[in-house]
């Protein structure tokens, strides 16, 4: 929304007109592009209020889920949405929600929300006609209202994360994001075996291609030459990050002149 000097952009007049966080102000100018408003919005709305599903008490309770709602490794929030379009559908009946552990009033009220959102992005010229919307649509979406919350999951065996802007997280364990590259929509901090962690939730998963489309301005190469002792010669470490987060790190013995 502003520039390096601290401007506004001509972007940044355009989401001056959504009285909403700038964030999902960003997410719906994408949307219109991508031609996802509607489920935007309720995305969107789902972040605003209570938590809508809580913690699968069980096997049992997660294979109906899984059932019910399907399985998808792309974002936290594509299940979010399934389980508020399961609500909506059984009118928010609190029996019908329990055993998949659908919090029925919260999804009366994101739903409830989103319908405003919807009417305010009508106002202000969105198109707003339900389409059939690709993952990878909704993805680049959380993408652009969330760039600060990139990060890069350290190891595979691990959940720990490095972030933007030199912080180090944790993964929800119940996430469903598997990618190495994410973005986290939601980070607090919270006190797990006496130390306080930063833990990472609502995370999509993104690709490398997809931040330099959008942020281009973001990336930087950088060449650092150096001694190893142990192998007693010149090395050379050749780095990509999207500002301070290293995203790729290769190490060559040819070093540049």
């Amino acid at each position: 929304a502003l520039d390096s000097a601290g401007a506004i952009t001509p972007l940044g007049r355009r989401m001056l007109a959504f009285p909403a966080h700038p964030r999902y102000a960003r997410m719906l100018l994408a949307a219109h592009e991508m031609g996802c408003v509607p489920d935007v919005v309720q995305i969107a709305a789902l972040t605003q209020g209570r938590g809508l599903l809580r913690r699968a008490e069980g096997k049992q309770m997660q294979q109906d889920r899984d059932d019910s709602l399907g399985e998808t490794e792309e974002s936290d929030f594509f299940i979010q949405l399934r389980a508020l379009r399961f609500a909506e559908q059984r009118n928010f009946n609190p029996q019908t929600c329990r055993p998949l552990g659908i919090h029925a009033p919260a999804a009366r009220e994101a739903a409830a929300l989103a319908g405003q959102f919807l009417r305010i992005a009508k106002d202000e010229g969105l198109d707003i006609a339900p389409r059939e919307t690709s993952a990878e649509a909704l993805q680049r979406c959380v993408l652009a209202g969330f760039p600060d919350m990139v990060a890069l999951r350290l190891d595979a065996g691990t959940l720990r994360c490095a972030l933007v802007h030199g912080r180090k997280g944790v993964l929800a364990r119940e996430s469903v994001v598997a990618t190495p590259l994410l973005v986290a929509s939601e980070v607090r901090e919270i006190e797990m075996r006496g130390d306080v962690e930063t833990l990472l939730t609502l995370a999509t998963a993104i690709k490398e291609e997809w931040l330099r489309e959008l942020f281009p301005e973001g990336f930087r190469e950088t060449t650092e030459v150096f001694f190893d002792s142990s192998l007693r010669r010149v090395l050379a470490k050749k780095q990509t990050r999207f500002h301070d987060l290293v995203l790729r790190s290769e190490q060559s013995d040819k070093v540049p002149l």
